[in-house]
């Protein structure tokens, strides 16, 4: 039977071990990745959920402001008193 030299034997298990490390590490940044990805993910639903409250905070300050205008005409109004200026 044939056999390696022991220098051989010990190149080839040095590069076992740099390929377990390399499987490793793919492994670790996937995972990674998946977990950035999750929180993106989280942070777009959140995202489109503020962006929608600001659209029905849009349609209500606009239906306000008709409503105002119509009572009180054009105008401003002073946010410590409530008077309206013309």
């Amino acid at each position: 039977m044939k056999k390696v030299t022991e220098t051989e034997l010990l190149e080839i298990q040095k590069m076992r071990e740099s390929l377990l490390e390399i499987v490793v590490s793919i492994g670790e940044l996937t995972l990674n990745k998946f977990l950035v990805q999750t929180q993106l993910d989280s942070i777009s639903t959140d995202i489109n959920a503020q962006q929608s409250a600001f659209m029905d905070f849009k349609e209500k300050e606009r239906v306000l402001f008709e409503k105002l205008q119509q009572t009180y005409g054009t105008g401003n109004i002073d946010m410590e008193t409530g008077e309206v200026s013309e």
